[in-house]
């Protein structure tokens, strides 16, 4: 969030800067009480380094750029990384922003910071040049990927994420939107797989503060009226706890802890109950010395008072993926009111609040120089098994699936644990204990029981795999197979099988698209252009991408995004709509026109010029009914095509048309906003049969723009048709209707 200098924001320097010196000396005393040996001139000199490189520069906000690295720092240092994490967030920005060159960071602080600065540098310039929503997805790809390298790098940017979420106020309306939906789709989740507690709470709370200020606000409101009362059942039960815990001559603290407002609110939206009915507000902690302890202080916590069945967890006898360990139970409490209750150890406590970092702390405590992420391997291995997910698409189920999905435990014959996302299949369960077991699965048994492979195993089930040696994975296992890694090894088997003829296919696809688009085919032999296509897909060789094209891995459209810059293959695909006669819109420049307000044309739609007798030349698409009605001269047409780049943006409106339900139309502008899609108003009216019609006017690039938003909206629960409306609306009672006369409408339904 930096802008160039004036004058309101130079004048600002001196008094800012004096705030950042204030934060530089609070990360050095974090540092000094969690490591007394520190290297804190490595620090200074960090510090020093920014401050220079970052000289000149501004926040949104009129802040010099350089209190930003120092805030990220002194995120990290409240989470007690250490001096090379630190030193590396103080950095982060210096060679996208600041133009310092890599050799100079080894030469000045060594090989390991110069690396992660390197990590960062990468995923920032990917998600600040992308606009697209496969490419904010990539990058998102990137930044996974990083963290099997060094997970330290996952850290730097989730603490520069929180930190630009504390300042999002000085952006646009618009920014702020696609800056809270990432955040709540990739950075909240990702920061509570990794088990970053106060992180992702946080995260979550900011994206509700701005995404929807009404509701953050009214919750604060409430969350507070309910506090005195809170607050007296919190001491009496914490007094009643106290009293028989001391007789047992056990160590412990006793905390009280609010739902934090986004938790709130989930609840409230998933449940669909009002804030009053929310009756788990309350919560105590417990923290104890020994794992044997929390056992004891839970039978005394249900002696005392009613369990609540069925809510109640054993997170310390099977820990989350992330290391979380804790001991859950909501029990009936005083004044009959809901309490959750969470017993713990200091050191669960710990690593539940600062996740991998507690780990590296611990590490690091027992005089090792282990690098963070030996205790989370889990998040490496799905960053390969990500490294075979191509598909935009598929990226992102894989995410809500693999990374962010609630985890089941199942059992193998032998009695071991398995973790998996809930929702997992015998194939995934196959494949999750060994490549060979999944490749050649025949059938499975769940408590003893046949099950066919898609079946969907639960918590508990205790699972076996049936192999015979000819078994071989099929397609239609790709239709039920959830996780990345049982999807990919599918695939993996697929196309060594069937490798002679999707060659064939692929490269007969990709040839007939490069020469529709006419693009030289030679350019596939080229390696200066090829490099990209291959290290994004993870390939070696030609023939390894016409297999994954003629598989359906890749898609002929993303290699021929990374071939062409986006300007160029834009004029190439309207171009290619083009015949010998045709006009392009450039060579009209010198003329006035303008779009038809019948038809409302967007490149890539067919068009034709009118020239009218005082308006200049009117552009309809070519199906245009009212151009057609009017009966014009054949000589005052103009057969025309777009050239125009994507720098352009033009208006057009969508109806949607939905089952009427509580947040409909803030999903809807959720999901458009997650498209990168400015959203200029919009109309919504509830109808006497239950359902509701909506109207959106947007900013769009280009028909696939819209038809990009279109199919985000679709599956949306209790949408039921979404058009492109080709006429502005007067009326919202039309929304979804029939077309009249002289409108053109595409109606897209559910299947």
């Amino acid at each position: 969030m930096k802008v160039s200098e004036t004058p309101e924001t130079r004048s600002k320097d001196t008094e800012v800067a004096a705030s950042a010196s204030i934060s530089i000396d609070r990360v050095l005393g974090e540092l000094s009480v969690n490591y007394p040996q520190a290297d804190l001139n490595l620090i200074q000199q960090a510090f020093d380094l920014s401050r220079k490189a970052h000289e000149g520069q501004f926040r949104e906000s009129g802040e010099p750029y350089v209190v930003h690295p120092v805030a990220v720092a002194q995120i990290l240092a409240e989470l007690r990384m250490d001096c090379v994490t630190i030193a590396a967030a103080l950095l982060h920005d210096v060679v996208e922003d600041a133009g310092i060159e890599d050799r100079q960071l080894r030469h000045e602080f060594g090989d390991e910071i110069a690396f992660l600065v390197e990590g960062v540098t990468k995923v920032s310039r990917l998600v600040s040049d992308s606009s697209y929503e496969d490419e904010q997805l990539e990058s998102f790809r990137r930044l996974l990927v990083a963290t099997a390298k060094d997970q330290r790098t996952v850290l730097i940017k989730l603490a520069d994420r929180l930190h630009n979420m504390r300042t999002l106020q000085y952006l646009s309306s618009d920014k702020r939107k696609l800056a809270c939906q990432s955040t709540l789709d990739i950075y909240a989740p990702l920061a509570h797989r990794m088990g970053i507690g106060r992180v992702k709470d946080e995260l979550e709370d900011l994206a509700l503060k701005f995404l929807h200020p009404d509701i953050y606000r009214d919750l604060k409101e409430k969350v507070a009226q309910k506090a005195p009362e809170r607050q007296i059942i919190i001491e009496q039960a914490s007094e009643v706890l106290r009293k028989t815990l001391q007789s047992e001559d056990l160590r412990f603290e006793i905390s009280k802890r609010v739902k934090h407002y986004y938790s709130i609110y989930r609840k409230m939206v998933t449940t669909h109950r009002s804030f009053d009915e929310i009756y788990d507000l309350l919560a105590l902690r417990i923290l104890t010395e020994k794992d044997s302890d929390c056992y004891l202080i839970l039978g005394k916590v249900h002696q005392l008072w009613k369990p609540l069945d069925g809510r109640f967890k054993d997170f310390i006898s099977v820990p989350k993926v992330n290391g979380y360990r804790s001991l859950h139970t909501t029990v009936v409490g005083p004044r009959s009111r809901l309490m959750e209750i969470q017993i713990r150890t200091h050191d669960m406590h710990n690593v539940a609040e600062n996740g991998i970092a507690a780990h590296w702390r611990y590490k690091r405590d027992q005089g090792t120089t282990t690098r963070v992420g030996d205790d989370t391997r889990w998040l490496g291995q799905f960053s390969q098994d990500l490294l075979e997910t191509v598909s935009p698409e598929e990226f992102m189920d894989s995410l809500k699936v693999d990374l962010f999905a609630e985890e089941i435990v199942v059992y193998t014959p032998n009695s071991d644990l398995i973790q998996l996302p809930r929702g997992s299949t015998i194939v995934d369960f196959a494949y999750k204990i060994h490549s060979e077991v999944g490749d050649h699965c025949r059938a499975g048994k769940v408590n003893g029981k046949f099950v066919p492979l898609s079946y969907v195993i639960q918590t508990g089930d205790r699972v076996e795999v049936i192999t015979k040696k000819e078994a071989r994975p099929s397609r239609d296992w790709l239709s039920f197979a959830k996780t990345a890694r049982a999807r990919n090894k599918i695939r993996k088997f697929l196309m060594q099988v069937e490798r002679g003829e999707l060659l064939e296919t692929g490269k007969a696809l990709l040839t007939r698209e490069l020469e529709r688009l006419r693009v030289p085919v030679k350019m596939l032999e080229d390696p200066e252009k090829m490099t990209r296509v291959f290290e994004d897909f993870h390939l070696r060789t030609l023939d390894e991408l016409y297999v994954s094209v003629g598989f359906g891995k890749v898609l002929t459209k993303h290699v021929i995004s990374r071939l062409l810059p986006k300007t160029q293959l834009f004029q190439k695909k309207q171009a290619s709509e083009a015949t010998p006669g045709m006009i392009p819109i450039r060579d009209i420049d010198g003329y006035s026109y303008r779009r038809a307000l019948c038809c409302n044309p967007l490149p890539g739609d067919p068009i034709v010029g009118f020239v009218t007798k005082n308006r200049g030349i009117s552009i309809h698409a070519k199906e245009c009914q009212s151009l057609a009605s009017a009966n014009v001269s054949e000589a005052r047409l103009l057969p025309l095509y777009w050239d125009r780049g994507e720098s352009e943006s033009f208006q057009v409106e969508i109806g949607v048309e939905a089952t009427d339900r509580e947040r409909l139309l803030s999903d809807i502008t959720s999901v458009i906003a997650s498209t990168g899609t400015n959203i200029r108003g919009s109309v919504a009216r509830s109808q006497d049969d239950g359902t509701a019609k909506l109207v959106f006017m947007m900013d769009v690039v280009d028909v696939d723009h819209v038809n990009r938003v279109i199919n985000r909206l679709i599956p949306i629960p209790g949408v039921k048709t979404v058009i492109r409306r080709t006429k502005p609306s007067r009326q919202l009672s039309d929304a979804a209707s029939t077309s009249p006369k002289g409108k053109r409408k595409r109606t897209h339904k559910k299947k």
